[in-house]
C-alpha cells in the first residue's frame, strides 16, 4: 500500500507512513510549500500524528526540529518590511458632544498588526477612536519597538495622516486598509451643544473623500490591500461586489466579507485576487491576519 502523506508548511515537510510493514518505516522530508488554509498548523499536525499513532522517537524528533525551523522562517518572512495598516472605526461630529460613528472595533486589524510584528514587520498603525490595540503585555521588546500607534478620529484625520506617512522619505511597502471609513458626514457642525429640547434636528449628510483613491494616488508603487463589507448577499454577489471595488480603486488584494457571518472570533472572508481567483477563505480574524501576512510575505520585494 502507498504511504500516506501529512503536509505542513513554511518551510514544509512531509511525513510518510508505510502502513505495509509492521516496522512502521517512516520517511522525513521537505517538499513544497503550501500557503493559507492548506496549511496544516502545529496543533493539527500533533493531531495527526497522534491519531496516526506514530510513537517513533526519531521521527517526533525530526518533526519538532522541521517545525522549530518552520516557525523561526514565518516569523522573518517580513523582517524590516513597513507595513501601514488602517484599524478601527472614524467619526463625524454633529455638535460639541453628539457624532456619528460606525460599530467597528478595529479587532481585526489589531490582530493583523500583531501577526505583522510577529513576522519582523514595521508597522504603522492609524487607528480610529476606541480600536482594539496591540498591548505591551502581548509583544515582545523588539516587537513593541517596532509599532507606531497614530490615533485618529475623523476622516480628515485619517487624510492628513495617511498623505504624511505615505508621502514621507520612507513610504511604507504595504497598505491594509482595513478601517472602517464613514462614506456620509454632516456638512456643517455646530461648536456648541444643540439642545435637547427640540422636538426634531435635520441633519444633512455629505459625501466625504474616497479615501482608498487618495492611498493609490498617494502611494502608487504601494501593495495596498483593501476590504469590502457587505451585508445579506451570496457568495457570488459578494465576490462581484468586491472585484468591482478592488478593480475601481486599483488595489492588489481584496478581502470580502458579509456583515450577518461575522460573530465575534468567527469572521470567514474571501480573499481575493484582481483576477478573480479566491486565494484563501480564512474563517476568523487570526485566519485572515496569517493569510494577508502570508501574501504580503510574498508579494513584498
Amino acid at each position: 500500500m502507498p504511504p500516506a502523506f501529512l503536509t505542513v508548511g513554511a518551510p514544509s515537510l512531509s511525513i510518510g507512513l508505510d502502513r505495509a510493514g509492521p516496522s512502521k518505516d517512516l520517511r522525513v522530508g521537505h517538499c513544497a510549500r503550501i500557503r493559507g488554509d492548506g496549511i496544516l498548523t502545529e496543533t493539527a499536525l500533533a493531531a495527526n500524528l497522534r491519531a496516526a499513532q506514530l510513537q517513533n522517537p526519531p521521527v517526533q524528533g525530526s518533526v519538532r526540529a522541521h517545525l522549530k525551523e518552520g516557525r523561526a522562517g514565518v516569523e522573518a518572512s517580513l523582517a524590516q518590511k513597513r507595513v501601514l495598516i488602517t484599524s478601527g472605526p472614524t467619526r463625524a461630529n454633529l455638535d460639541a458632544v453628539r457624532y456619528i460613528g460606525n460599530r467597528s472595533t478595529g479587532r481585526l486589524g489589531c490582530r493583523i498588526a500583531r501577526e505583522a510584528l510577529r513576522r519582523g514587520a514595521r508597522v504603522i498603525l492609524l487607528a480610529g477612536p476606541e480600536s482594539a490595540l496591540p498591548e505591551r503585555r502581548d509583544l515582545s521588546a523588539d516587537e513593541w519597538s517596532r509599532l507606531r500607534v497614530v490615533s485618529i478620529e475623523t476622516v480628515e484625520d485619517l487624510m492628513k495622516a495617511l498623505h504624511r506617512e505615505l508621502t514621507s522619505p520612507e513610504p511604507p511597502g504595504a497598505v491594509v486598509h482595513a478601517m472602517a471609513v464613514l462614506d456620509y458626514a454632516p456638512d456643517a457642525a455646530s461648536t456648541e451643544k444643540t439642545p435637547s429640547g427640540r422636538d426634531e434636528w435635520h441633519v444633512r449628510l455629505v459625501r466625504t473623500p474616497k479615501v482608498i483613491n487618495h492611498i493609490r494616488e498617494w502611494a502608487p508603487r504601494a501593495y495596498l490591500v483593501q476590504f469590502k463589507l457587505e451585508v445579506g448577499l451570496s457568495e457570488e454577489q459578494l465576490k462581484e461586489a468586491a472585484l468591482a471595488s478592488l478593480r475601481s480603486n486599483r488595489a492588489d488584494l481584496v478581502v470580502a466579507n458579509d456583515q450577518t457571518r461575522i460573530r465575534d472570533e468567527a469572521h470567514p472572508a474571501l480573499i481575493l485576487a484582481p483576477d478573480g481567483t479566491v486565494l484563501a477563505r480564512p474563517s476568523t480574524k487570526d485566519e485572515i491576519a496569517r493569510a494577508l501576512c502570508d501574501l504580503l510575505a510574498s508579494s513584498l520585494p
